[in-house]
Formats: C-alpha cells, sequence, structure tokens
C-alpha cells in the first residue's frame, strides 16, 4: 500500500475519477478491476470498491469441553466437464467421553456466510446445526 505522505496519481478504470494528491488522513480502498489501492475520494460513486478492514483474530480459538467439535471443509463437485465448490460442515457431539453424533451436512451458499461466521466465533457446534436444519 502506498505511504499516505506521498502524492500520487491514482485513476479508477470504471468510474474515471482521478486526483493528483492524496491527502494524508484519507480512507484507502482496493479497486477490483485494476488489483491497486486508491483512496476514497477518488470514488465519487464507483461501485467496484470495497472497504479495507483490518484483520481481527476470532474471539476464541477453542470450544469449551463438551460443546462438539467440527469445521467447514471444501469439495469439488464436477458434472459436464465444469467443476463446482461444495461447503460441508463435518461434526462430532460427545457427552461424558462417549461420542453420541457423528456427521456431515451440506451447507448451501445462501447459509455459508453464517455458518462461517458462526464456527470463526467457536459456538456450540449444536448451534450451527441448527443453522443448518438438524435438530439435536
Amino acid at each position: 500500500m502506498p505511504s499516505s505522505e506521498s502524492s500520487t496519481s491514482t485513476q479508477c478504470s470504471n468510474c474515471n475519477s482521478f486526483d493528483s494528491s492524496i491527502p494524508a488522513n484519507s480512507a484507502w480502498k482496493f479497486c477490483l478491476l485494476k488489483g491497486k489501492y486508491l483512496v476514497e475520494n477518488n470514488l465519487n460513486g464507483c461501485d467496484q470498491f470495497k472497504p479495507i478492514v483490518p484483520y481481527q483474530p476470532p474471539p476464541k480459538k477453542r470450544r469449551l469441553k463438551g460443546e462438539g467439535s467440527g469445521y467447514i471443509q471444501l469439495h469439488y463437485c464436477h458434472k459436464k466437464g465444469k467443476s463446482y465448490e461444495q461447503f460441508y460442515y463435518h461434526y462430532e457431539i460427545w457427552e461424558n467421553g462417549i461420542r453420541q453424533r457423528k456427521g456431515s451436512k451440506y451447507i448451501p451458499k445462501a447459509k455459508l456466510a453464517a455458518v462461517q461466521e458462526l464456527e470463526t466465533c467457536k459456538v456450540p457446534v449444536i448451534l450451527i446445526l441448527r443453522e443448518l436444519g438438524i435438530i439435536v
């Protein structure tokens, strides 16, 4: 990312906005078309930009004992010469040291973001399975 102190010339190929000097306090954005960082003042309504969000580590690295275990895995399905991504949630539910249930469930695209967020926050597996429509 360019330093905010220097003045550079940037232009978006979609909206052709242009500014020759970048203020030091400007918020940078990443242009998806050009693959470069541009300044927010240059956007002028361009919808090809997304905000830069600093990485934040997950709040918890592990679930508590007794909350089960699970992970998201990517599988590829090949149909008619094309390859499609399919996400599955693999899980195990334990109680008193004995595995009660083990399985996997397909994650629909509409629920993928919600399940990824729940998995990142390490909520109990039962809540993730409820989101996927499995009653435990």
